[in-house]
């Protein structure tokens, strides 16, 4: 898992597996804790993925010198 996943990802899942595993009763449901660790991190991985947005780059090009630019202003003074 920490080759895969690293050590901070893998060290915070088991710490939540732990945690999971002393409030449970019965404390067999999770019989496979290397299948569960992987699984909460797709899992974690998956809903990220879902959530960020797609971004899409927008270039705008300045009206009065034609540099392109971010933002709402160009350097030159310029305005949308």
């Amino acid at each position: 898992l920490v080759a895969e996943y690293g050590e901070e990802t893998t060290a915070s899942k088991i710490t939540e597996l732990s945690c999971a595993l002393g409030n449970r009763i019965p404390k067999d449901r999770y019989k496979d804790h290397y299948k569960t660790v992987k699984a909460w991190i797709e899992r974690d991985r998956a809903k990220t993925k879902a959530a960020a947005p797609a971004s899409k780059v927008v270039h705008k090009f300045c009206g009065s010198c034609g540099k392109e630019y971010w933002g709402s202003a160009c350097d030159c003074g310029w305005s949308e």
